[in-house]
């Protein structure tokens, strides 16, 4: 499997909340299957305006809190996290715009993937999370506040495009790398043209119709794998109410899996840097269940750093 696979670099997102033991948890459990060398774990403090008088009346008055965070969340990591062999860690706190900062942060060290807290039912909106799926240039992963038992079977929504491949390749190499047998689904969900009706057939002969190209398309796409491509089962669902998303989040609730691995952008993708819209009802959505959008890190810094220059 391709270098570009390999989750070596993690960042870990922060918050100094309840949320963070189910992303140190998870974070642990993540590095360990991909065998990560370099796990950061990241707390940005949104930085406070003073007045330049009291800046210069109490000098030491944010560094010290700022220890004090870091001495706080080196404390959790050194209880909760069980980090690979060979793996090193690192605690860093920094004072300024959260996303902004891990960002930088993430291209300054050539990070391959972030981590980071997807809540619900905990204290607190969400934003960050949301805003890093759509922006990142490299993959990401979502984390729920509750974790599942035992991560063995990961859904993989396919369709047929440069981007989903790309996902079920980095599925492939999490199942290469896991010490316990996992099982990878793909899944399709198809939608009929609006002009089906003119055909004469039924709705249902012409989803048949559908589904047969459907799944010819799926034969064409493993062959993309190579030579030996593994035969990965693929489930093909007829989308019903214009929402591809749910129809994913349905069938991965079904399958009981652990695990949803997504390409950020399908088709009509300019650039996978920016989600695209199955992606990202997926990363709002309140759901439970870890979502990774898998990006290609390099060709998505490219276009933003051109993007950046217009």
């Amino acid at each position: 499997m391709e270098k570009s696979f390999e989750l070596k670099k993690i960042v870990v997102c922060l918050d100094m909340t309840q949320m963070d033991e189910s992303l140190i948890r998870f974070a642990s459990y993540i590095s360990k299957k991909m065998n990560a060398d370099h796990i950061l774990f990241v707390h940005i403090a949104p930085k406070m305006e003073m007045p330049e008088e009291i800046k210069k009346s109490y000098p030491g008055l944010f560094t010290p809190a700022e220890e004090t965070l870091r001495q706080k969340m080196t404390a959790t990591v050194e209880e909760l996290f069980e980090a690979p062999n060979n793996c090193r860690t690192e605690q860093l706190v920094e004072e300024g715009k959260p996303s902004d900062s891990i960002l930088k942060i993430a291209k300054e060290r050539d990070i391959d993937l972030l981590v980071v807290g997807k809540k619900m039912g905990l204290k607190g909106e969400g934003i960050l999370a949301r805003k890093l799926a759509k922006v990142a240039h490299l993959s990401i992963l979502m984390v729920p506040e509750v974790l599942p038992q035992l991560m063995d079977r990961i859904l993989v929504p396919v369709d047929f495009s440069e981007d989903s491949l790309l996902a079920l390749k980095q599925a492939i190499k999490i199942k290469e790398t896991s010490e316990v047998p996992m099982n990878i689904t793909c899944h399709h969900v198809y939608r009929l043209p609006s002009g089906w009706h003119s055909t004469g057939k039924s709705k249902e002969e012409f989803a048949s119709i559908m589904k047969g190209h459907a799944e010819k398309d799926y034969q064409k796409f493993l062959k993309q794998l190579g030579p030996d491509h593994p035969q990965i089962p693929c489930i093909f669902t007829l989308e019903e109410e214009n929402n591809a998303a749910q129809e994913i989040y349905q069938q991965a609730v079904k399958d009981r899996s652990d695990l949803i691995v997504l390409g950020s952008k399908g088709k009509t993708a300019a650039a996978s840097a920016l989600l695209g819209s199955t992606a990202e009802r997926l990363a709002e959505c309140d759901k439970n269940i870890p979502l990774l959008i898998a990006k290609d890190k390099t060709d998505n810094l490219s276009f933003l750093e051109a993007l950046f220059k217009i």
